[in-house]
């Protein structure tokens, strides 16, 4: 039996299940709170300033293994700092997402593997190496922010209601959206699922004779449905001054898990219109309330 994948085991993500995606498209957001009882806290006089990475990857390439570690690491080493998204562009867990910003992010040309910090430029591109990513995210934690988002979302069935609050600790004078993905933390087991993997015959690398393709490989933070549109909805410029607030409430029809034990998250985050770059992101457990900060 092929060993399991070593740098991810320690961490105990471990599981097994089949997979079958429902064709269900999400819902377009009604704009008004959803009904769900919510405890979010009033707006905070200040944010903590959050990173999104956003993983640029393909089952088909065969590199991956080695560069899936750097972003696990970013997110272990910044536990509720930094939060990933794996975007797929190639094999059975690929969306259409992932092509549009490979075409669209701008500046730079993306060469996958590769990740984007905030989507915002760095040395004259918005795609990174995975292996230069830390030093950028260190600095971008550094960096203030005047937004912020908390959440709350209830499952029944199938459907998910969630209500994504955006706030704001100053006045601010672009414009604005918000977007949401549908994550699943761990996918796995089976061919389905498999990662070409370029190591197979390399001695003393740590996917060696694990097979190519690794068939029971983890595959973490996949973003599994957009909730909002490609181009996310639009904050009412009314709402951007200190204390100013916004609900967006938000359906989606949920796919099975690809695993018993996987949990469906949901990303959010707030997007400036004219540079592209982004603000702020909060990630919580879908069912649960995820707050300001």
């Amino acid at each position: 039996m092929k060993k399991t994948i070593l740098y991810l085991s320690a961490i105990g993500f471990m599981f097994t299940a089949c997979q079958k995606e429902d064709a269900t498209e999400p819902e377009s957001p009604s704009g008004s709170k959803s009904g769900i009882t919510a405890n979010v806290s009033p707006v905070p006089a200040n944010f903590v300033k959050k990173v999104l990475v956003e993983e640029f990857t393909s089952q088909t390439n065969g590199d991956v293994p080695a560069t899936d570690r750097y972003f696990d690491i970013l997110a272990l080493n910044n536990s509720g700092r930094v939060y990933t998204a794996a975007l797929y562009n190639g094999g059975a867990l690929s969306h259409p997402e992932t092509s549009r910003l490979l075409s669209t992010l701008a500046p730079g040309t993306a060469s996958i593997p590769c990740g984007s910090i905030d989507r915002t430029p760095i040395n004259g591109s918005v795609f990174q190496a995975p292996a230069q990513l830390q030093p950028f995210v260190n600095g971008m934690l550094n960096k203030p922010t005047n937004a912020g988002l908390a959440m709350v979302s209830s499952v029944n069935g199938r459907r998910a209601n969630i209500d994504v609050h955006v706030g704001f600790s100053a006045t601010l004078t672009s414009s604005y959206s918000v977007h949401a993905y549908l994550i699943e933390d761990v996918v796995t087991t089976g061919t389905i699922y498999s990662q070409a993997n370029n190591f197979n015959s390399t001695p003393g690398n740590q996917f060696y004779q694990m097979g190519n393709p690794i068939i029971n490989y983890l595959h973490r933070n996949v973003m599994r449905k957009m909730i909002t549109p490609a181009n996310g909805h639009s904050i009412n410029p009314a709402n951007l001054v200190t204390g100013g607030t916004e609900i967006f409430s938000l359906q989606v029809d949920l796919m099975e898990k690809s695993t018993s034990n996987s949990q469906f998250k949901v990303l959010c985050f707030i997007t400036d219109n004219l540079s592209g770059e982004v603000l702020n992101v909060q990630m919580g457990t879908l069912g649960a309330l995820k707050d300001w900060n």
